[in-house]
């Protein structure tokens, strides 16, 4: 049985790459598709390492960490790769719901924010 999820998680990186792929992307808003410059939904939801960078892979553990946690929030800052093969700075937040019994399989809401375009926001307020 695993105890300490952090340490499990760094003397596994296997560990990291294949519960990924479990993960189902389910639909995506027209605002990720603009970001991600993809024409349509498919583009993104299949498959889904296209948009993943190696450095995701620090975000994904720090994800994981949070379940593990029964933690309901998590916010992080890394470089994500978009379709025509360029990369952009993002702000992920991980919202994960209160009651996990009611959901089968276990499903969060992921925001992705580009951190260019927000810090402009709130330059002009």
């Amino acid at each position: 049985m695993v105890t300490d999820f952090r340490q499990y998680i760094e003397n596994n990186p296997d560990f990291v790459i294949q519960a990924s792929k479990l993960f189902t992307l389910v639909d995506v808003n027209d605002r990720t598709l603009k970001l991600y410059e993809a024409e349509n939904k498919n583009q993104l939801i299949d498959p889904i390492d296209k948009i993943i960078s190696p450095l995701y892979t620090n975000i994904l553990k720090q994800e994981f960490i949070t379940i593990a946690k029964q933690k309901l929030y998590f916010e992080n800052e890394t470089i994500s790769k978009i379709l025509k093969e360029n990369t952009i700075s993002i702000l992920i937040r991980v919202l994960i719901p209160e009651d996990l019994s009611i959901k089968n399989p276990f499903t969060y809401i992921l925001r992705i924010l580009r951190i260019k375009s927000r810090r402009k926001t709130i330059k002009n307020k």
